[in-house]
């Protein structure tokens, strides 16, 4: 991984205005490269393709927490140290046996995952709500608040969320209440929908959004976006931390007073 950083900081002028496919080929590239190099050293290093893919990994995208996301398995990840991760599948938290190399790699992994949304982690700010480009949720607090290191949470969502017919299917809802709740939504009753983690809060307004009828404009503000509704004129406002100069902080409470003007 050193070498190919090596090459990389050769490479950094070509490479820093890349699009993402492009910066991605390069890399891959490089890798190969050093992998070429390394091949001639005895014992000779990267030989096996899982290392490759793990430098890859490190360099482009979540590290090692890459495998635990492509496994549809998963449902939840949770960091607790770089030495201690725990998943949850089937219901279930279960340790796993993936760590990170140190304190700083997890750190690297966040800043990757929080930098493109314009947040910040520090000691300043050392809460923050994130997301991934699959609309999972992320949550990242570090030192002072978490005493054993920085503590990540994934929460992953399904390819295919589930709606009114897979939710009858499973016997998680009735025909009866599904009506009443849909009722409620043509007539615009004010609903409250509240549980503890996991319990399918975000699940059930993302099935309630199916009742809206299409002339309406919804709007959506949340701390982290994560709704995906199910309509076709739908704008999403997302609040927004303080910068490094404690400045540019949005809150909800703002975006909902700006919201009651826009036709909600």
């Amino acid at each position: 991984q050193q070498r190919v950083m090596f090459l990389l900081a050769e490479h950094h002028p070509r490479t820093h205005h890349l699009s993402d496919e492009k910066l991605k080929a390069t890399v891959t590239e490089l890798v190969d490269q050093a992998i070429i190099e390394l091949a001639h050293m005895s014992p000779p290093l990267l030989a096996h393709p899982d290392d490759r893919q793990t430098v890859l990994d490190e360099l482009l995208g979540l590290g090692p927490l890459e495998n635990l996301l492509s496994d549809d398995t998963i449902t939840e990840i949770m960091v607790n140290h770089y030495q201690e991760v725990y998943i949850e599948r089937a219901g279930k938290l279960q340790p796993h046996t993936l760590t990170f190399s140190s304190e700083q790699a997890l750190r690297n992994i966040v800043e990757r995952i929080v930098a493109p949304l314009g947040k910040r982690i520090d000691e300043a700010s050392p809460i923050v709500d994130a997301r991934l480009a699959d609309g999972s949720r992320v949550h990242v607090i570090i030192p002072p608040l978490a005493l054993h290191g920085t503590a990540l949470t994934i929460r992953k969502f399904p390819k295919r969320p589930l709606d009114a017919d897979a939710l009858l299917a499973h016997g998680t809802i009735d025909k009866k209440i599904l009506t009443d709740l849909q009722t409620a939504v043509i007539g615009k009753k004010n609903i409250l929908i509240s549980g503890g983690t996991g319990t399918g809060k975000t699940t059930l307004l993302n099935l309630l959004s199916e009742f809206i009828p299409e002339e309406e404009r919804v709007i959506t503000i949340e701390e982290a976006a994560e709704l995906r509704l199910h309509h076709q004129h739908v704008l999403r406002l997302e609040a927004r931390q303080a910068n490094s100069e404690n400045k540019g902080q949005i809150t909800v409470r703002e975006l909902l007073r700006n919201a009651l003007r826009m036709r909600p």
